[in-house]
């Protein structure tokens, strides 16, 4: 009889070991998609600011097109550039983060909001960047 009580004891103990690795595994991840939704959104930011014309022009509060410019190869105008920055930051974005929506608002003279969405393990999340083009 003990020695079935301590088998019953040993398997609740085991099962509480694997629920508490899941938790602190399921946490490892979206604290990695977390970091990885912050480089994404500085990239941008850094394409943003290098890009003053579109920044001044609300060029880069444009939506996310498919088919863009290749402005690697081709010469492209600052709007080109802006859609090409866009495109290839939700692109790379993607291959990382599943369903990555990118949001940029403008806001006062030079003030833009870039918000970043993405469908984590159990819900959805979101995180947000403020940039000034004085930066």
């Amino acid at each position: 009889m003990e020695i079935l009580i301590s088998l019953l004891l040993t398997s609740i103990v085991v099962l509480g070991i694997f629920a508490a690795q899941g938790q602190q595994t399921q946490k490892a991840v979206t604290l990695k998609q977390y970091m990885l939704a912050s480089l994404g959104l500085r990239n941008m930011a850094e394409k943003m600011l290098a890009n003053q014309i579109s920044m001044q022009g609300n060029d880069y509060t444009e939506s996310y097109k498919s088919q863009v410019k290749d402005c690697i190869n081709l010469n492209c105008n600052p709007r080109e550039m802006a859609a090409y920055d866009i495109n290839t930051t939700v692109n790379e974005m993607r291959e990382h983060l599943p369903q990555f929506e990118l949001k940029i608002i403008a806001q006062t003279a030079g003030d833009y909001k870039l918000s970043a969405s993405w469908q984590g393990l159990t819900k959805s999340q979101t995180l947000d960047l403020k940039i000034s083009a004085g930066q």
